[in-house]
């Protein structure tokens, strides 16, 4: 029995019997309905109802491919914490041999209708045959049940080869293996040849792990094990990654991510949980889908209770945890799609790989336009054409004087409707002001609201606190807005308190002064809220009624200095705190135990940071993006910097795109850039004449607003706009180096070109001149 808690935690206990198990289990849920009436409900759901409540999220968009595999497995009782029924995902991608890789081609998909031991029809003809025997022998009373498969997708042993190089594993393998690593030649040395096997070999019909979706570490040999020399003289160390990696496992994680959550893939998922989760798992529709294994394999297929003899009862434990164990049923009926649209293409896929002599696939690796326009919304908007590229329009409107001070923080109480919007504007002055803005023909009018029709925002503008301390500067950090609550938390203060106020009445709802100096920074996620503060404490609490329990949940330490920035995620466990000097340190939500420290964020022994981290986010695959004023790192989720940049001027707020993919954020200096996180590369950038100290972007609605330092609100849009406007491709030609060469020219406005020589890495700026002039022609 598996205990799943709030936190993220679980408990995996073992019984001696069924019967015991059955009646603690029964024990802890009366118990929890005793203690928690209002979860009667939930608790008494079934397996099938839990089920069905899963596929409806996903149908919805609500939760990714990825999350929707990891829940059906939970419920199926795969678990980490069982090895023998370890987590099981799909084989996604079929090409592990080209310099670059398409994922808008359906032709590198690996065929999702049909289980693994069938996508070669060299390799199925052979348990056709195998079937078809042992039916006979069957039918003329021999007791052995008809199968295709002997062995298994997914066993102890396939975890074990997958995970070699990654504790605790290794020591498992050791211990399982006599102290010795396996032959060299039979390790996991290379994801195409693991991915040939699959496809070729009649003895191996691996599945994946989901650790091929989000951990790169496990293909690195950090621990240095000596795992032996193969027969041809090589030395077996890392995971040989396939070319379209570029010998990066970050990289190739994030596009395996990529490929687990693209369109084609969502299309045709639910054929493969029909496989592996639902009606094709046994029966007749496995055999008509050629899915029909080892009857040991199958929970309902023996009783172990009922065996009496201790060996027959040993041999079939043994079998069962080695050879491989089929999930649980979770579905009577065929799943429909969730992109139904998208037809299956993916069968020329295999015919590839049966000829070796083929030309590989040249197309570069890249992300359709089409996903920047996930930075407005979950694709609710029609997609953008490959033949659009997103242009800013900063200038939509005239600016609109607000206040008589800076804008701090800026958001809205909901989506653009049309052309007004409620905008929430908090100031230097600590006004906190409501402001109904309608757009008609490029010009931004005020109306003061209604207390008739908008009993939200009832009174347009309302002082909180105390002064800000003169010891701080107040950021994005310091406020957060809970919309669906109607709360706004703030710090900042010069009394040691963060505050809690009521939209639209502003009435104090708390005023906690726990900290012994300025409360710096905040971060607020469902029930939980993290403050920073110049006493160096980093503080959790937990949120009931709008209110913090007055008792941390948690306190932590190890900073030393003022806390400049915060971020967490539950589901990761993991807090990324910054310090003023310069500090970074990684703690579990939960126990508040170091996971990481880094003295100073540092990037290939150059690039020092002489900046604190001024904003951190935590991505959903682990990645975490750190700004120190002006630079910006990615680091994997071992704490390594992967890329590094330099901005024009200091970052003021950031936001990340639906997918994770894109980052749009505001400058100082008035710029406003989106760029693709990967890489940290730019894609579009834009400039107001003014001076930026607050940004909001919300992607449903294409806007962003922009406050400065003279109280000004700017509203721009988004707009597409062909590429054969803006970009022209110069294709090889020499530079003056005599190498062939691949420039584009963007034309940003009249007078100004970018020069990009992707070769050179090099930017050249050019303004004015003539039309007629041959320099900038």
């Amino acid at each position: 029995m598996e205990i799943f808690l709030l936190n993220g935690l679980s408990y995996f206990l073992n019984f001696p019997s069924r019967e015991f198990r059955s009646s603690i289990y029964h024990k802890i849920i009366q118990l929890a309905i005793k203690n928690r009436p209002n979860l009667t409900k939930k608790l008494n759901l079934t397996l099938q109802q839990r089920s069905k409540l899963l596929v409806e999220s996903w149908m919805n968009k609500k939760i990714s491919n990825f999350e929707y595999l990891m829940k059906l497995n939970q419920l199926a009782g795969r678990t980490y914490n069982d090895i023998s029924q370890y987590p099981v995902f799909p084989w996604i991608l079929t090409d592990y041999t080209s310099e670059t890789l398409d994922l808008n081609d359906h032709n590198i998909y690996r065929d999702l209708s049909k289980p693994i031991g069938a996508l070669n029809p060299q390799k199925l003809k052979m348990f056709q045959k195998k079937y078809k025997h042992l039916k006979r022998e069957f039918d003329q009373g021999s007791e052995i049940i008809p199968f295709y498969y002997g062995s298994h997708y997914s066993s102890a042993q396939i975890v074990f080869y997958y995970l070699i190089r990654l504790e605790p594993f290794t020591t498992l393998f050791l211990t399982h293996q006599s102290g010795q690593f396996d032959r060299a030649d039979r390790m996991f040395n290379s994801v195409e040849n693991a991915w040939r096997g699959s496809f070729t070999s009649s003895s191996d019909l691996k599945e994946l792990i989901p650790e091929f979706y989000y951990l790169p570490g496990f293909l690195d040999n950090s621990n240095n094990f000596d795992l032996g020399i193969k027969q041809t003289g090589e030395k077996v160390n890392d995971v040989k990654l396939p070319p379209w990696a570029n010998g990066s496992p970050e990289n190739f994680i994030r596009i395996m991510r990529e490929a687990l959550e693209s369109d084609h893939v969502s299309a045709h998922l639910n054929e493969w949980v029909d496989l592996i989760f639902g009606y094709k798992q046994k029966g007749e529709e496995a055999i008509k889908s050629f899915n029909l294994f080892y009857y040991l394999t199958y929970e309902d297929n023996v009783n172990l209770d009922s065996i009496e003899n201790e060996k027959e009862l040993n041999r079939i434990i043994s079998q069962i945890e080695n050879y491989g164990q089929t999930p649980i049923q979770l579905f009577k009926n065929k799943l429909q799609s969730r992109n139904p649209g998208i037809k299956n293409l993916n069968n020329n896929s295999n015919k590839k790989l049966l000829n070796e002599n083929e030309n590989k696939n040249k197309n570069n690796y890249k992300k359709s336009v089409n996903d920047v326009n996930d930075l407005f919304h979950n694709n609710l908007n029609k997609n953008l054409s490959n033949n659009k590229i997103l242009q800013i329009n900063i200038f939509e409107t005239s600016p609109l004087s607000i206040s008589s001070s800076p804008i701090l923080f800026l958001s809205t109480s909901q989506y653009f409707s049309e052309n007004s919007q409620d905008i929430i504007i908090f100031d230097q002055d600590r006004n906190l002001i409501f402001e109904k803005i309608t757009i008609e023909k490029k010009v931004i009018k005020k109306e003061r609201l209604s207390l008739e029709t908008n009993d939200f925002l009832r009174i347009l503008k309302k002082k909180i606190g105390y002064s800000f301390s003169n010891s701080i500067y107040c950021r994005r950090n310091c406020f957060k807005l809970k919309k669906k609550k109607k709360v706004f938390y703030s710090c900042g203060y010069w009394d040691n308190s963060f505050k809690i106020n009521q939209l639209g009445t502003s009435i104090l709802i708390q005023n906690n002064s726990f900290h012994s100096n300025v409360v710096t920074c905040l971060k607020n996620k469902k029930n939980y809220l993290i403050t920073g503060s110049k006493d160096s404490k980093l503080v959790i609490w937990y949120i009931k009624n709008n209110k913090v329990i007055n008792t941390p949940k948690m306190t932590i330490y190890d900073h030393k200095y003022e806390i400049t920035s915060i971020d967490f995620n539950l589901d990761l466990d993991l807090i990324v705190s910054g310090s003023k000097n310069g500090h970074i340190f990684c703690h579990s939500f939960h126990t508040g135990k170091i996971l990481h420290f880094i003295k100073q964020l540092n990037y290939n022994n150059k690039h020092y940071s002489p900046f604190p981290a001024s904003l951190i986010k935590i991505l959903k695959n682990g990645f975490i993006l750190i700004c120190c004023n002006n630079q910006i790192f990615l680091l994997n989720n071992n704490m390594e910097i992967i890329f590094y940049k330099i901005l024009s001027s200091k970052l003021i707020d950031w936001y990340v795109s639906n997918s994770e993919q894109f980052l749009i954020f505001a400058l100082k200096n008035g710029r406003i850039e989106i760029w693709q996180i990967w890489g940290l590369k730019m894609l579009i950038k834009n400039q107001i004449p003014n001076v930026i100290t607050a940004f909001y972007f919300k992607g449903f609605d294409k806007r962003v607003l922009i406050g400065t330092k003279n109280g000004l609100l700017v509203i721009g849009k988004f707009k597409s706009q062909s590429i054969g406007d803006n970009l022209v491709n110069i294709k090889k030609e020499k530079n003056k180096f005599g190498r062939k060469i691949e420039t584009k020219i963007n034309i940003v406005d009249k007078n100004e070109i970018e020069i990009i020589d992707h070769d050179l890495k090099e930017s050249i700026e050019r303004k004015g001149g003539d039309d007629n002039d041959d320099e900038k022609k």
